[in-house]
Order: C-alpha cells, then structure tokens, then sequence
C-alpha cells in the first residue's frame, strides 16, 4: 500500500486491517508526519507530492525529471522531513516510489467544499493532476481514492477521464458516515481504479 495525502494515516489503518502493508506515504503537514511516523514506523516517508515520482518517470525522463525537481528547489516548493531529504546532485533517485498493489489518497477538497469558495481547477490546491501523475508513473493495480460531494459537479468527470485515459477501468460511490454508525451523515465519494 502507498498512499498520497496520508493525513495521520486512515487509509493506512484501514488497508493495514485488510492485510496490507504501508510501505510509504506522502503527507506535507509536520503534525501529521509525526503522527505517520509512530504508528508506521517502517513506511518511507515524503513530504511534498510535488517532489516524488515512479520508476517509469525515473528511466524514461531522468534529465527532465531532475530539472523539474531543481526549478522546485528554487522555488521553495519541496519541503523537508527527517525522512525527506533531498541533497544537491542527489539526481532523479530521490523520491522515487516504489509500485504497491493500491494507491490510496484522499487528495486536498478545499477547491470543491461547499464550505469554500469552490474554484476547482484555480484553485492552488487542486492537486489531483500530481496525484494522477504519481499514479501513471507508479502503475499500481489499484486506486482508491476520497473526496467531498462537491467534486461531483466540479471535477469527478476530469478525474474519472484522467484515471481511464491511463488505463484504469474506474467507479465511484457515495457513503456516507452514518452507514458506519456515526451519529451524522458526512457523505464523502469514493473513486475506484483498476488497471486489470
């Protein structure tokens, strides 16, 4: 299992209760990276999705690949964990993912919230494009990812599109909290992939 966005690692438990193991996890926040590294202390972990790539990336595009990761080193972008380094003339070795049998990622919502402006694609966190990115070069069999309802009308046909035109046959489904004995509703959609 690998997952993009960890947070303070649901998917993870959740996959590690199915029988998976974490083997390494992107998450950007300190607090949760902490978290991350008490209860999945052997996963690899990165901070920025921005900065960690596949094998495929890695031999098929090393010099544009290692460019890219130095205009964000300029640019501030790529940020550092105890886990997380990258050194000057490291190369395109840094960062890069190992394939696990399913990427989760419950990717940044703020840009589809009914309780944000709902700017989608302009919004700075849309992030799903690296998250797809990850996927197409990671190649695992199987996606799962999270999002709020208001992706539906903004954004669930891209992702749905971007996961097909690379391979994934794909489905959602909407569950809502409640359906696990929450005391509220709280419906998140769920976007499945599998490249079988």
């Amino acid at each position: 299992h690998g997952s993009l966005f960890s947070g303070i690692g649901g998917f993870d438990l959740g996959f590690e209760r199915a029988g998976f193991r974490s083997i390494w996890q992107v998450e950007i926040e300190p607090y949760c990276q902490a978290v991350l590294a008490k209860h999945f202390p052997e996963a690899k972990r990165y901070s920025d999705i921005r900065s960690v790539h596949g094998v495929l990336a890695n031999s098929a595009k090393p010099r544009q690949l290692r460019e890219k990761q130095q205009e964000n080193n300029r640019e501030g972008t790529i940020r550092e964990s105890s886990n997380d380094t990258h050194q000057e003339g490291e190369g395109n070795s840094y960062g890069c993912l190992q394939t696990p049998t399913v990427i989760t990622g419950g990717f940044p919502c703020q840009p589809f919230s009914v309780a944000g402006k709902r700017r989608g694609q302009q919004d700075d966190r849309y992030l799903w494009p690296e998250m797809c990115r990850v996927i197409e070069e990671v190649r695992p069999a199987w996606v799962v990812a999270e999002n709020v309802p208001g992706i539906i009308k903004t954004a669930l046909d891209t992702v749905l599109s971007d996961l097909e035109a690379i391979g994934y046959s794909t489905g959602t489904l909407v569950v809502p909290a409640c359906a696990f004995d929450a005391p509220h509703r709280r419906e998140r959609v769920w976007i499945v992939g599998y490249a079988g």
